[in-house]
């Protein structure tokens, strides 16, 4: 079982450098989705309903 939640950058992480242009969080995590279902096809991924971080909420 996978579980994702979205990426937050911290200023301390290797991609804190990276301008947020470049680096957009939302397709970020959909890109870790994407690739964890290439690598492991017939793993569970949990789809628990939260909330999405964006200014609307």
């Amino acid at each position: 079982m996978l579980g994702i939640g979205p990426y937050i950058p911290h200023y301390a992480a290797p991609l804190s450098k990276v301008r947020s242009a470049q680096l957009d969080p939302y397709v970020t995590t959909l890109k870790m989705l994407a690739f964890s279902r290439l690598l492991m096809h017939d793993i569970n991924i949990v789809a628990s309903p939260c909330r999405v971080l964006t200014p609307q909420g």
